[in-house]
């Protein structure tokens, strides 16, 4: 019985539009060895300032297996991940779960009426301060668009 050869990690650049969807059908997942979501809102406001002004930001790193199931997470950033089919290909996100996160409730929608507690708390991205803002709890409405001051991020 012969063993098939270890796969050999290749780098791959993917579309960040791309890499969201494959978080909302459940193809990223993020095992419970990771520790949860920690970032306090300075940090993601750190993240997003970083994108905005071209800094990199680090790669992700993730393990694409069919062979392998680990107990994950069934919420990213408030989105409930859908279950697995047999034999699906998974990719685990081993590292750069609190950078996901942060990009996953900057950029994807909360589901409507799904309500989650582990969203983190709503940014924004304030036009005539031409930067990042925290939003109160209930005041995410006050930042969709059209609003004159702000930028809807999340």
């Amino acid at each position: 019985m012969s063993t098939p050869p270890p796969s050999v990690p290749t780098p791959e650049v993917v579309n960040l539009s791309k890499l969201l969807g494959q978080v909302r059908d459940g193809t990223i997942r993020v095992p419970r060895f990771q520790r949860p979501f920690v970032w306090n809102d300075e940090r993601r406001m750190d993240l997003l300032r970083s994108i905005r002004e071209g800094v990199p930001i680090g790669s992700l790193l993730v393990w694409r297996t069919t062979r392998h199931q680990l107990a994950c997470f069934d919420h990213i950033a408030g989105l409930r991940v859908p279950p697995l089919q047999a034999g699906q290909m998974v990719s685990y996100l081993l590292d750069g779960h609190q950078r996901m996160t942060t990009l996953i409730s900057a950029l994807v929608p909360a589901p409507e009426g799904e309500t989650s507690d582990d969203r983190p708390s709503s940014i924004g991205f304030d036009v005539s301060a031409d930067d990042f803002v925290h939003a109160e709890p209930g005041a995410a409405r006050a930042l969709r668009l059209p609003h004159p001051a702000y930028a809807a991020v999340s």
